[in-house]
């Protein structure tokens, strides 16, 4: 008996939690406002940091299913990539180039 699926359930792991990154990012109702829960950042930085370690260590591994990870990994990296659209917009708007 050969068990080909060996690593099936740590990719749907890491596309379930970057799935979950993104959509607490980027998706305006899922967003948890600082007033009713006071660690929602530090909560969402600690998604952020354990789907990008589940997803990394899932390439590590190298999976038959590589893009399954790859795409959990973009997704979990989303609260970083909304911070770098944020300070590009913020140096275009500071120098006029965003009106």
């Amino acid at each position: 008996m050969e068990f080909k699926k060996r690593f099936e359930p740590l990719s749907g792991l890491a596309l379930l939690t970057g799935l979950l990154c993104f959509l607490f990012v980027f998706v305006i109702p899922l967003h948890i406002p600082p007033e009713s829960f006071p660690y929602s950042g530090f909560v969402l930085v600690l998604l952020t940091v354990v789907s990008f370690s589940i997803a990394l260590a899932g390439l590590i591994r190298r999976p038959e299913k590589t893009w399954m990870l790859r795409i959990a990994l973009v997704l979990s990296l989303s609260l970083p990539i909304f911070w770098l659209l944020v300070v590009l917009w913020l140096i275009g708007a500071a120098f006029g180039l965003i009106r």
